[in-house]
């Protein structure tokens, strides 16, 4: 008998013949999926991780900018290794009206909602759902403790007290702060340095709790790395121009 012939040859024939672009989508997105978890996970060797996780999709050239600004806030040092590595972790997350608003946008665009259309809302549905995954994963027991985020990632977090509030970090909030836990990025000097400044106006500018997590990775070993990221958020909040930093 021909494998052509064959029934199962036949029905995944006709699934690649109506399914073939969805599938490999499909499989591009869970490759991703996987090495973003990966690589959030992994240890590397930083001194600090900040975490971007909003709808800005932020280019090599600029995480390279974001990651010095965090190294030349200051001179601690983690490892005291001579070296100051920031690691910064990007995710792009786009809130449920994010999305219908582009979708509402596309198809006001092609006058149609045609199979295209269907498909790539499918899709970027799929994707922001696999990538707000990692982000949860990544709050619950990654080493990103600063972090950069959207009103609608920063809520998720901040409707189960996972961030410390102003009054903890500096003794006192802000005038002007977003609420008790965060600033906006904007309102900080350290936010108008180059790479952090291309990032959305409402971009939020806040620090995680220690991690319930902690005793997993060692209890002390984590409770220092905390510290130490508390140092560097505290620094960029008090952070004020000079011509070292601007290039003005």
């Amino acid at each position: 008998m021909e494998i052509k012939n064959t029934r199962l040859y036949k029905w995944l024939d006709n699934y690649w013949y109506h399914y073939k672009w969805v599938t490999i989508i499909a499989a591009l997105f869970a490759v991703f999926a996987i090495v973003s978890t990966v690589q959030l996970m992994t240890n590397e060797k930083g001194d600090i991780y900040v975490m971007y996780a909003g709808p800005e999709v932020i280019s090599v050239q600029n995480i390279g900018y974001i990651e010095k600004a965090f190294e030349n806030i200051d001179d601690k040092d983690y490892h005291e290794d001579g070296e100051i590595n920031a690691v910064l972790r990007e995710l792009t997350v786009k809130s449920p009206d994010e999305l219908e608003s582009e979708a509402r946008a596309q198809l006001e665009a092609d006058g149609v909602a045609n199979e295209g259309y269907m498909l790539n809302e499918q899709v970027a549905r799929s994707y922001m759902s696999q990538n707000l995954q990692v982000f949860n994963q990544e709050i619950l027991g990654g080493d990103s403790v600063i972090c950069l985020l959207s009103p609608y990632t920063y809520s998720i977090v901040h409707e189960s007290g996972g961030f410390m509030t102003l009054e903890e970090v500096l003794g006192y909030t802000p005038q002007g702060a977003y609420d008790e836990c965060s600033v906006y990025l904007r309102d900080t000097d350290f936010g108008s340095l180059e790479g952090l400044a291309i990032l959305p106006d409402d971009t939020l500018f806040c620090i995680r709790r220690l991690s319930s997590m902690a005793f997993l990775k060692g209890q002390n070993k984590t409770e220092a790395a905390h510290k130490y990221h508390l140092e560097k958020f505290k620094s960029a909040l008090a952070y004020k121009k000079s011509a070292d930093m601007t290039g003005n």
